[in-house]
């Protein structure tokens, strides 16, 4: 999904981030200067957002789905009638 990390270079970062262990992360942290610890919660920031943005999506897109089977049924009453 694109979205507010658009470059590959932060997404790999991000990918780190997310997924590394908590030693590796408690390491990375123990040698990691203010700059980047700045960096790193802007990454996390982004991705909240790419997330409650997909989130919104899946949310708009499961409503139109219940939207279309609402119709869907209706038809297929009048057609039983």
């Amino acid at each position: 999904m694109k979205g507010f990390i658009n470059n590959t270079r932060d997404r790999e970062n991000l990918e780190f981030l997310v997924t590394c262990d908590q030693a590796t992360l408690e390491d990375w942290f123990q040698h990691t200067g203010t700059d980047d610890l700045e960096y790193a919660w802007e990454l996390l920031a982004a991705y909240s957002r790419e997330l409650d943005e997909e989130a919104n999506e899946l949310l708009v897109e499961a409503e139109l789905t219940r939207s279309d089977l609402s119709l869907a049924e209706q038809i297929l009453k009048s057609l039983e009638r």
